[in-house]
């Protein structure tokens, strides 16, 4: 299996065309990885911003009604529950994660996880955009920002 990183890093990305593999998996959820400006601490001495990213496994909203609240389409909209007392660090241990400010930009990936509860496959879904009522985040569909850059390029 390819550390998560990598998956992260981009050095193992390819598109779905060119996999080709079955990816074995036993549960799936979403993935939100993002740098909240809220955890961004200024280092004199390096000169540089240091911030941890944000990390959490979630679920998709699928309820009608929580995309209509927030005026929002299930085309180009994708929300994605967020609740900071159920989150797991990278070891498995139960921690509270931060809250999402400044998150706007980073992936929301699909991530297929196998009985070892390892990650098996990381999906780009989207582009995290809005956080809202302390309980969803709210991306922008992959599909819609593929339509854009195509427009964009004609």
């Amino acid at each position: 299996m390819v550390p998560l990183i990598e998956h992260l890093a981009g050095y193992c990305t390819i598109t779905l065309e060119e996999f080709s593999g079955k990816a074995e998996f036993q549960k799936e959820y979403f993935f939100i990885f993002g740098f909240p400006f809220r955890g961004a601490k200024y280092d004199r001495a390096d000169k540089e911003l240091t911030a941890k990213p944000l990390k959490y496994f979630t679920i998709p909203v699928t309820d009608p009604s929580v995309y209509k609240k927030y005026d929002c389409s299930q085309e180009i909209h994708m929300i994605v529950q967020y609740d900071p007392k159920a989150t797991k660090n990278q070891d498995g241990i139960q921690q509270k994660a931060p809250l999402p400010h400044g998150i706007s930009g980073g992936p929301l990936f699909r991530a297929l996880i196998n009985e070892q509860d390892e990650i098996e496959m990381l999906i780009l879904e989207g582009m995290l955009t809005t956080w809202k009522d302390s309980k969803f985040v709210i991306a922008t569909r992959k599909t819609t920002i593929k339509k854009f850059i195509e427009s964009v390029l004609r």
